[in-house]
Parts: C-alpha cells; sequence; structure tokens
C-alpha cells in the first residue's frame, strides 16, 4: 500500500481524538475554559451522561463577537505568542486546541458576551466547519452547548462507557476542579435533575469537606512547606479510612504525578503505616520548572528539578509531622517497672478461671487452654497443639452463614434507627447505579436530598451500630470491581467485607464457652482458610516441639 499524507479532515479528526476521548474531557476543557475567564459561578447541564448534551454557563469574562469565530480554529489562543511562553504558562488552557477539538466531532454553539460590550455573539460549528455566526442579545459571561459528541466518529462513540459510569467521571471531573476553585459556585444537573451545587467558599477546607466530606477532614491534619524553589501544602490522613483519596494540584491544576505521589507516601510511611492514606496536597512553583505540555489532554507533567522537589516534599512533610506529633503517643510515666515477674506480667493470656472437661471431637480429645494477646486461642488435640487467630475463625464461619442465608433468601434486617448517610457525588452515584446489587446483600435506602442517603435494612447477621463505614467500604469495593462488570465477584466482594465487619475482633475477650463454640465450629467446617486467604489454624505437633527446643 502506498504512503500518503493524510486529508486534513482526518488529521483533525484525529488530533480531537486525543483531546476529547470522553464527555469527561470535553466538561473538563470547558469548565476549565470557564476559570480561566475569571468566572464566579459556573452551571453544568448534561443528558445522558453528556453523549447527547453537554452545556456549560459561566459568568466570565466573555468574548468579543469579533474572536469568537476564532476560539473555535485551531491554535487561536490569547495565552500564548512565541515558544518562551509555554514555560510561563498559569492558565488551564494554552493551545487553542480544546474548542477546535470539540468542535471536530460534535455540533457545537457558543454563545457570549463581554461585560464592556452590548450586544453578544454567537458561532455554530457542526463536524469542524462553522454553519452559523450571528449577533445576539445575552447576558455576560459565555454559554457552550455541546450536542451529539462523536456523532461523525462512530468508532469512538461505541468505545464509550454505560452512561452511570460516563456520569461518574464528570462528577469527578468537577470535583476535581472545584477544589482549588473554592471562591467559584459550581452546579450540576443531569437529564434536567439538580445532582449538586458546590457554593463559593472562603476557604479551601470547607471546599474539601464539601466534595470529600467532614469524615476526611476530621481524619486528616494540615501542613505547609515552603523552600526557595516551592511552596508544598495540604491535607493529609491519618490512614483511619480505606478510600483511596490522592488529589495533586501543580498551580492549580489537577495532575497525575506517580512520583509526586510515592514521594508522599514514602514520607508518611514511617507516621502512618497504611499506604493507602488519603491526601489533597497542592505545589505552587514557577511554571518554568514544570512541563504541562506532554500529554494531549495536560493530565501528565514533568519537573524541570525533579530531584530537588521530591527531597522538598519528603522533608515538608516529614518536618509537619515531627511538629504537630502526628503519632499515637502513649504517657510514659503511667508504665511501671517492677522488679521479679507478677501476675499482671501474664496479662495477655486468659486462661479459664475453672477447669473445664475436655471434649471429643472425630474421636479425639480436645483440651481448650485459653486466649493470648485477646487474638488467638490456643488448644490440644493429643499430641497436637493449635493457635487459632479468633478473628479470622469467626470471619470465615461469619461467610459460610452468609452465603446461606443469602440462597435462603433470609438477607435483611430494618434499622433501629434510619441513619442518613453524607457522601461524594460520585458515591452516591455509585450506590444509584448498584441499587440492585445492594438489596441483594440486605441493604436498602432512599434518597434524602443530593448526596445523602438514608438507610432503611441492613443485611441480617450485622450488628446495629457504624452503618457509615460500612456503606463507605461498600463503595470503594463498588467502583474498584464494579468496572470489571462481574455481578458475581462484586457480590463476594460485599459479603467478605460484612462478614469481617460482624465477626469477632481482635481485641475481644472471649469466655470459655464462647472459645469452645468457636474451635467446635471451626474444626466442624473445616475451614483453615478466612475469606480474605489468611489462615485460621497454625498446627504444631509434638515432633514440632522437640525439633524447636533441640531435644531430637
Amino acid at each position: 500500500m502506498p504512503i500518503k499524507i493524510l486529508p486534513e479532515e482526518v488529521i483533525r479528526k484525529i488530533a480531537a481524538g486525543e483531546v476529547i476521548e470522553r464527555p469527561s474531557s470535553c466538561v473538563k476543557e470547558l469548565v476549565e475554559n470557564s476559570i480561566d475567564a475569571n468566572a464566579r459561578r459556573i452551571d453544568i447541564f448534561v443528558e445522558n451522561a453528556g453523549k447527547s448534551l453537554i452545556r456549560v454557563v459561566d459568568d466570565g469574562e466573555g468574548i468579543s463577537k469579533e474572536e469568537l469565530p476564532l476560539t473555535v480554529k485551531h491554535h487561536a489562543t490569547s495565552k500564548i505568542e512565541r515558544v518562551e511562553d509555554l514555560f510561563k504558562i498559569r492558565t488551564f488552557g494554552f493551545r487553542g486546541e480544546a474548542l477546535a477539538s470539540i468542535a471536530q466531532v460534535s455540533k457545537l454553539t457558543i454563545t457570549s458576551r463581554k461585560r464592556d460590550e452590548n450586544v453578544g455573539a454567537r458561532v455554530s460549528v457542526e463536524g469542524g466547519k462553522e454553519v452559523l455566526f450571528v449577533e445576539v442579545g445575552a447576558p455576560s459571561g459565555t454559554e457552550v452547548i455541546v450536542r451529539d459528541l462523536f456523532y461523525n466518529t462512530p468508532v469512538r462513540r461505541r468505545f464509550l462507557k454505560r452512561d452511570s459510569t460516563e456520569l461518574r467521571n464528570i462528577i469527578k471531573i468537577v470535583e476535581n476542579i472545584s477544589i482549588p476553585n473554592y471562591n467559584v459556585r459550581f452546579s450540576f444537573y443531569s437529564n434536567g435533575k439538580k445532582v449538586f451545587t458546590f457554593a463559593e467558599r472562603y476557604n479551601l477546607k470547607d471546599r474539601i469537606v464539601d466534595v470529600l466530606g467532614k469524615d476526611f477532614m476530621e481524619d486528616s491534619v494540615y501542613f505547609e512547606s515552603e523552600n526557595y524553589l516551592f511552596k508544598f501544602y495540604g491535607f493529609i490522613s491519618k490512614g483511619k479510612t480505606k478510600r483511596k483519596t490522592s488529589f495533586i494540584y501543580v498551580n492549580g491544576r489537577f495532575v497525575s504525578s506517580p512520583i509526586v505521589r510515592s514521594a508522599i507516601i514514602n514520607a508518611c510511611s514511617k507516621y502512618i503505616p497504611n499506604k493507602e492514606i488519603g491526601f489533597v496536597v497542592f505545589i505552587e512553583i514557577d511554571p518554568s520548572f514544570v512541563d504541562v505540555n506532554i500529554h494531549p489532554a495536560k493530565k501528565e507533567i514533568r519537573f524541570l528539578k525533579e530531584d530537588q522537589i521530591l527531597r522538598g516534599i519528603y522533608r515538608g512533610i516529614d518536618g509537619a509531622f515531627k511538629k504537630k506529633d502526628f503519632v499515637v503517643s502513649f504517657d510514659i510515666n503511667k508504665i511501671k517497672v517492677e522488679e521479679g515477674l507478677k501476675e499482671q506480667d501474664f496479662s495477655y493470656f486468659v486462661f479459664p478461671q475453672k477447669s473445664k472437661e475436655d471434649f471429643k471431637f472425630l474421636g479425639k480429645s480436645i483440651k481448650i487452654f485459653g486466649q493470648v494477646f485477646k487474638k488467638y486461642i490456643i488448644f490440644s488435640s493429643e499430641d497436637e497443639l493449635f493457635l487459632m487467630d479468633q478473628h479470622t475463625a469467626s470471619e470465615r464461619l461469619k461467610y459460610e452463614e452468609l452465603k446461606r442465608m443469602f440462597e435462603e433468601k433470609r438477607i435483611s434486617q430494618r434499622v433501629l434507627i434510619e441513619e442518613k448517610i453524607a457522601l461524594r457525588m460520585s458515591d452516591y452515584s455509585i450506590m444509584e447505579e448498584n441499587k440492585a446489587v445492594l438489596k441483594s446483600v440486605g441493604i436498602e435506602w432512599e434518597s434524602f436530598g443530593p448526596g445523602i442517603i438514608k438507610i432503611k435494612t441492613v443485611p441480617a447477621s450485622l450488628p446495629q451500630g457504624n452503618i457509615e463505614k460500612l456503606i463507605k467500604e461498600i463503595v470503594v469495593i463498588l467502583e474498584e470491581r464494579g468496572k470489571k462488570s462481574v455481578v458475581e465477584a462484586v457480590f463476594d466482594d460485599i459479603i467478605k467485607l460484612i462478614a469481617c465487619r460482624s465477626a469477632v475482633k481482635e481485641g475481644d475477650n472471649l469466655s470459655y464457652e464462647e472459645m469452645e463454640d468457636l474451635v467446635k465450629r471451626v474444626l466442624i467446617s473445616k475451614s483453615i482458610y478466612c475469606p480474605h486467604g489468611r489462615p485460621v489454624l497454625v498446627k504444631l505437633t509434638l515432633k514440632d516441639l522437640d525439633r524447636f527446643f533441640e531435644r531430637r
């Protein structure tokens, strides 16, 4: 096949596909344009998750009628003039590609008026070709309407996800952009209904609460560090929540930076023994030290003095933790040191107050010695000694019990007090999308306003209390496993979580009767691993002990 130069129309569509990958990337470009125009109010409307309609309205500076036709031309921009300007960028947009790319793959209409002009203008473009340009009466600011995204690139349209997934992606984009722009009011509507509004805030902390909820902020510590190269500040959670929340902003732009994320986690590791920490961090740096032009959608960045910046991040967090006394502490004065061994030195061991008769299992005599560290149960069977993890053993039994209950349709119980739970809007959409799956595991709820749900029923074997934590952990499972669209796998993960939350816990004091019941049930079930694959029992034979003590 001979080599040919591609037609200009094909080149434009390929370029558009690199910038506009899905409805959420279209919303990102339009909202960022509004931020660049100094808008204080931005309204976003979508229909069919942006596939049919995306409409963004702002009260920004607007575009003059003379310049409006240029906005849909490739490489037409007010942000840069020379190559050197690429290294001084402080705005979100600068290449003049966003609107032109959207215009190539949709039916686009832009209406705008500058504040100091009496009349506005409107331009319409379909598939990259201008079909209308007129003067119109319009409020100051800009309205962009995108209809039938990818109508002329059907292959790209077929690769879009279902509406619920695409809608969630759009919500996340709006959340990401809204955090640093807390002085802007954001309202989001889907299919004619208001989904949420983030009111104008006067500080970053309040906006983070809007987006991530009070639990993130209550579980976080603020830090701030500055050196000759950059300023670094934000919030890091104490690791109590399991949500993988990580927001990294460089000069106000939300970015993906594995090296920055790794530097943050490494700096936190000796203070928070949990790699899945949550954080919202900001880097303010001279634009000449950052290259935001390495990805068509500006998702990734590259630092000029990377090693110095990473060292600065590590030192900044390390220093902040030392100042904040972030680690769990105890009062050394309350610890008594006494000579000799006394009864309290064995307080980690719980032995029955009265001797109990051994019980038989498959003809073998079973003797329970007691509980150690409030975590393990020690028992023997003739010439074998066993240590049993009380949590994993109980968890395995609960898991099997739950599966039987769900098969028999005995799955739910009404809550004693209907609990209201506030969720991130993206998490709320996950709950909506998976309502049937949740009902199948005994969880029923109803909406109680934007981002708020009211729990009606919970799984039958779940103890009442702390339902909010369970729901938020289930949301994480639905988000991570739900992407694979394997209902059985998602269902099984939720069952495992419920079993874990309703099982005997590490630290629970067990009576002899409770230990005996747990041991008997485990032996009958022959379950040697918990649902997550951890061992339930460890066996030591008499030969093992003799070998350990070098008796043989």
